[in-house]
């Protein structure tokens, strides 16, 4: 856009448009959280309070609930793309690439979920967090790392970490520290060509493989954040094994 970045009004922008996918697609009412930037990526968290009947079923425990398995149904998630994709190229001219809708999980009788819209060129000229103070506004989360551990030497750490346990690193992987409490990850051809063919030709045993592919990513991350001294409350994968593909959100 030619425009400068104007962060409240993205913000308020941000708030209105995930009231106006939840009421038009037909799901409860949604609040948004916080909402991060970061160069091509925008991460939101949003938050509802489950349905009565919902919270009887839920008995305090953490799991998905089925309104999330819905919201995670992959033509929900064609839906929401297009709708994001439409807003971003009215508002900015910059189309929208792809978008993940995390699982979610339950704290307190409240749904809590992360969705990541990746942008097809750069639309922040440096970090934005909702939450920040104004003192913080140009001190990235990267910034605030351990002093050994910029962001650079975790997506080296994390690749090692992988092609150890796995046999073979990621072709391609960006890290990137939202705050303090937020890592996410987002990584592409992480597959052998052996789990290329069996995700292609064995849909029997795709599930499996899916399953293996998510433990060694959250077996890597676990063993990241304990080099890093952090400790770990919640990883969420999501993995696409037709696209060799994934993303991983942190929690700290």
């Amino acid at each position: 856009s030619k425009e400068p970045f104007r962060q409240q009004a993205f913000l308020a922008e941000m708030a209105r448009l995930v009231e106006n996918n939840c009421r038009e697609i037909g799901f409860p009412r949604h609040t948004l959280l916080h909402c991060w930037g970061r160069r091509d990526v925008i991460v939101i968290q949003v938050m509802r309070t489950l349905l009565a009947w919902e919270t009887v079923l839920a008995e305090n425990q953490e799991r998905e609930t089925a309104q999330a398995k819905l919201w995670r149904n992959p033509a929900v998630v064609d839906l929401l793309l297009a709708r994001w994709d439409s807003y971003c190229r009215k508002c900015f001219d910059v189309p929208v690439n792809k978008m993940n809708c995390m699982s979610r999980f339950v704290l307190d009788g409240q749904e809590i979920g992360y969705e990541v819209i990746e942008l097809s060129r750069p639309l922040f000229p440096e970090p934005f967090d909702s939450s920040a103070k104004p003192a913080d506004r140009n001190k990235s989360a990267s910034e605030r790392l351990p002093r050994y551990w910029p962001e650079e030497r975790l997506n080296v750490e994390f690749c090692r970490l992988l092609r150890e346990i796995g046999g073979k690193g990621p072709e391609r992987c960006r890290v990137m520290m939202l705050d303090d409490q937020h890592l996410l990850l987002l990584l592409s051809g992480m597959l052998t060509e052996g789990q290329l063919d069996i995700s292609d030709h064995e849909p029997k045993l795709a599930t499996s493989l899916e399953n293996i592919i998510k433990r060694q990513l959250w077996v890597c991350t676990q063993k990241l954040l304990r080099e890093l001294g952090t400790r770990l409350k919640r990883v969420q994968i999501e993995l696409n094994l037709e696209h060799n593909e994934a993303v991983v959100l942190v929690l700290m």
